[in-house]
């Protein structure tokens, strides 16, 4: 269980989009939606064979537009994994936001996952991401 997109691929096309809107939404949920965080959103979407009015939609979409779109994700495994994702993409600049907490909570929120669920899930994604480093210098990948 990574930190992959792999699952993506299993859902309607809604689906994909709902979960891209979120994606993309924290991407920017610091101020700013850079130059790479949109390529890497586009190829994203292209790679999920999503067409370009989908692709319009998940880049324009409002955290309220958001909020009602995960709404249509039902299945609970598909909700956790999105929590994940969100997680890791919160903390690849090694620190959440008080922003980006708050709209994982909303995204957590509208699709019935607890507080206590999602707390349980960001600690979960940083152990990992400890595990990982610890791994680049256990086995001398660190230059």
């Amino acid at each position: 269980m990574g930190n992959s997109f792999d699952s993506v691929m299993e859902l309607s096309n809604e689906e994909k989009v709902a979960y891209m809107m979120a994606f993309a939404r924290l991407a920017g949920a610091d101020g700013v939606f850079s130059d790479v965080e949109k390529e890497f959103i586009e190829d994203m979407a292209k790679s999920y064979f999503l067409p370009e009015k989908s692709l319009q939609r998940i880049l324009s979409a409002t955290d309220s537009d958001v909020i009602s779109a995960v709404k249509n994700i039902k299945r609970r495994r598909v909700a956790l994994d999105l929590i994940k994702n969100l997680c890791f993409l919160g903390y690849s600049d090694e620190e959440l936001s008080d922003e980006e907490l708050l709209f994982i909570g909303k995204v957590g929120e509208a699709m019935g996952v607890a507080p206590e669920k999602i707390e349980e899930i960001s600690e979960w994604v940083v152990e990992k991401i400890i595990l990982a480093e610890r791994a680049k210098i256990v086995f001398e990948e660190v230059q």
